[in-house]
């Protein structure tokens, strides 16, 4: 395998897996980036180590949501960088809304009749997520550009001209 960089945003989120099994889901993540790490340091190429937050619940928490073409920019920014420039450096958008919230919007955004179901959310469940993304504004020149509703509706788009791709055909 030949690479130039790495980015290992691989990192089980799963609550029920986590809260189940959390030896094995540490275990997961630990040896995971101990192979990522020997394959970087096999082919001397930088490695970008990166992860997530999940989402949870009863719907009132506030998450923050960031589209995909713009963390791909922060991540290909950060990797770019000089070697003393070191994290974390927080990407995302800003604008809070809640789980609820963006439920509805894809229920409105893609026509579906689904039905929202609000469970109560984990006990360690934080109420609120909004990323501190000065770092990276001061240290890569980097905001979100992609408002939330334009990135959702990119994203169904995407995801019904594949599944008309993959229908069969008459």
């Amino acid at each position: 395998m030949e690479v130039d960089a790495i980015y290992n945003l691989a990192c089980p989120a799963s609550p029920k897996h986590d809260q189940s099994d959390p030896v094995q889901t540490l275990k997961t993540s630990v040896h995971g980036a101990i192979n990522v790490r020997g394959l970087a340091k096999r082919l001397s190429v930088p490695i970008l180590q990166a992860s997530t937050s999940e989402v949870y619940g009863d719907g009132r928490q506030t998450r923050s949501f960031c589209y995909v073409d713009d963390l791909v920019d922060g991540l290909m920014r950060l990797m770019h960088t000089p070697a003393d420039v070191t994290g974390p450096i927080n990407f995302g958008s800003t604008k809070e809304i809640t789980v609820g919230e963006l439920a509805e919007t894809v229920v409105r955004l893609t026509g579906s009749k689904s039905r929202i179901v609000r469970g109560e959310p984990p006990p360690d469940d934080p109420r609120r997520r909004r990323p501190d993304i000065s770092k990276a504004r001061h240290t890569l020149g980097w905001t979100p550009t992609t408002p939330l509703e334009l990135g959702m509706a990119k994203t169904i788009k995407y995801f019904d001209e594949l599944l008309a791709q993959s229908s069969p055909r008459s």
